[in-house]
């Protein structure tokens, strides 16, 4: 929503001082538009705000309290009532400020998914932990950092690539207003990133343009290798990303092998 009321604002310039908060939340926020709301749309209080349908749904967000730099950086604390951990593949809580998976137990979660306890078990351990799949640190004062989600991590030539990592810098780019990252199949180095970006109104950048973006400013391995121009992207009824839905029309469009 807000990424079109940027857009918007940028043409038409709309009344929007009686906006006094703002929070973001399902999907991952970039500095970029973070900094954006605050500058552009005069938002003077900003909040990042994290939590799943499975846990009724709030988790952690960032406090009108916070300096701005917990919302920039997309730092949250837990909510009231919610205990939150960050483990490893072996279910061994990880050191401050590692990645790990983010698990969460509270009183907002739910009993399980209807008629299907098998799913539920999957997600929801004997104690009663919920296994969100995404990735986070915690810092030694019990505060969050999510870095994106399990299954959308890439394997490119054995290194771990975060696709929320490459957005958030090639949002930078003065003509980007959307960007998201995903894996898609490549014979020799397993698999490849591939951007789809959609660029501000009146903005023209090619594919080469945003490469040399990179260059010497991120490794050479985190280079998107195809780059698709887009003015739309797949999503839920809710809003959110259907990355999984990117990367069938990725291999698609780019003619790969599966």
């Amino acid at each position: 929503m807000f990424v079109d009321m940027l857009n918007s604002y940028k043409l038409i310039k709309p009344h929007v001082s009686s906006l006094k908060q703002a929070v973001l939340g399902g999907a991952p926020s970039s500095e970029t538009l973070v900094k954006e709301v605050h500058e552009v749309l005069k938002v003077p209080h900003i909040h990042i705000a994290y939590g799943s349908t499975e846990n009724s749904p709030g988790v952690a967000s960032s406090r009108l309290d916070d300096d701005f730099e917990y919302a920039l950086k997309g730092i949250m604390k837990p909510l009231e009532f919610v205990e939150l951990k960050v483990i490893d593949e072996n279910g061994c809580l990880v050191p401050v400020n590692t990645q790990g998976e983010l698990c969460v137990r509270g009183h907002g979660l739910f009993m399980g998914y209807w008629d299907d306890k098998e799913k539920t078990d999957e997600v929801v351990d004997k104690t009663r932990w919920y296994h969100t799949g995404d990735i986070s640190t915690m810092n030694e004062y019990g505060s969050i950092k999510i870095l994106g989600r399990k299954k959308d991590m890439v394997i490119r030539g054995g290194e771990n690539l975060y696709p929320q990592e490459i957005e958030n810098f090639l949002h930078t780019h003065p003509a980007v207003l959307e960007i998201h990252v995903v894996g898609v199949p490549d014979k020799r180095m397993g698999e490849e990133l591939c951007a789809w970006i959609f660029l501000k109104e009146g903005m023209k950048v090619s594919e080469e343009d945003i490469k040399m973006f990179c260059k010497g400013k991120i490794s050479h391995f985190k280079i998107p290798r195809y780059i698709i121009f887009v003015e739309d992207f797949p999503k839920t009824t809710s809003g959110k990303i259907q990355k999984f839905e990117m990367k069938k029309r990725s291999i698609q469009m780019l003619n790969l092998d599966t």
